[in-house]
């Protein structure tokens, strides 16, 4: 198809005009990036425009809806960006707040769940209202800050009821997968009460209970508190070498924030 011929092309030169330049674009004053992407964008649009006749209307649709997920996608993760790569830290972002504004009437819609674009845009729009929501005092010295904050995030977006569970259930298993359950318990109490998918309910409850059955095979013992949080060594201890009082030991640090 020609036009996706085109699009390709057109995506190869998007591309190499900002992901080469990622630093650099991302340094731009909210205004400047806005009309940035602005510009990309409309080129898609004006691409798609000059095949419309040719191309059925829900192909047309479709790719109306991809292209300004793809972009707003890249709006809404400026904010986060640009505070890496700026020492610039304005506090809010009011134009790119009102371009993406209209996204959310679609997070309520259970049969756009299975879109992956605007799944994408979701996950980058909570990681940007993420940020805002931990400067309460509410999550200072809270353990797993990042899954509660998220957590109370999801109402005050997802109205809808199998709209909001699908995400408390891909929350909870997201950071069960990467950061283990400790101190998850209330939640997942608090989901297995409210939750109505039965799926989504014995899926959390298979992971729990082989994320529980996963520790009986080796001691942990907290080593170390700071503020609130413990830090926990895992032990794997083998029955002793015949012959020997010396075993092989290999020891393992883990690197990362508390979340």
């Amino acid at each position: 198809m020609h036009y996706l011929a085109e699009q390709k092309v057109l995506g190869r030169k998007f591309s190499d005009e900002f992901y080469t330049k990622y630093t650099r674009v991302h340094q731009l004053s909210e205004k400047a990036f806005v009309a940035k992407i602005d510009s990309a964008a409309k080129d898609f649009y004006n691409l798609l425009n000059s095949y419309k006749k040719n191309l059925q209307t829900v192909y047309v649709t479709a790719q109306q809806f991809e292209i300004k997920m793809y972009f707003d996608k890249i709006l809404i993760e400026y904010p986060s960006n640009h505070e890496v790569y700026s020492p610039d830290r304005p506090g809010s972002y009011p134009l790119i707040e009102q371009k993406v504004s209209d996204n959310q009437l679609l997070f309520n819609d259970p049969a756009l769940l299975v879109n992956s674009d605007l799944m994408s845009f979701v996950q980058s729009f909570l990681g940007y209202k993420i940020n805002k929501e931990l400067q309460k005092s509410i999550y200072k010295g809270l353990y797993n800050k990042r899954l509660n904050g998220m957590w109370n995030l999801l109402p005050q977006y997802f109205k809808n009821e199998q709209c909001k569970t699908f995400h408390q259930y891909h929350l909870l298993l997201d950071h069960i997968n990467h950061n283990g359950f400790k101190h998850t318990e209330e939640l997942y109490e608090i989901f297995k009460k409210e939750c109505r998918d039965t799926f989504f309910k014995a899926k959390l409850e298979q992971v729990y209970r082989d994320s529980r059955n996963d520790l009986k095979d080796h001691q942990v013992l907290e080593y170390k508190r700071i503020d609130n949080y413990g830090l926990d060594l895992h032990i794997f201890q083998k029955d002793i070498l015949a012959g020997s009082n010396k075993k092989p030991v290999i020891v393992f640090f883990s690197w990362g924030e508390l979340v």
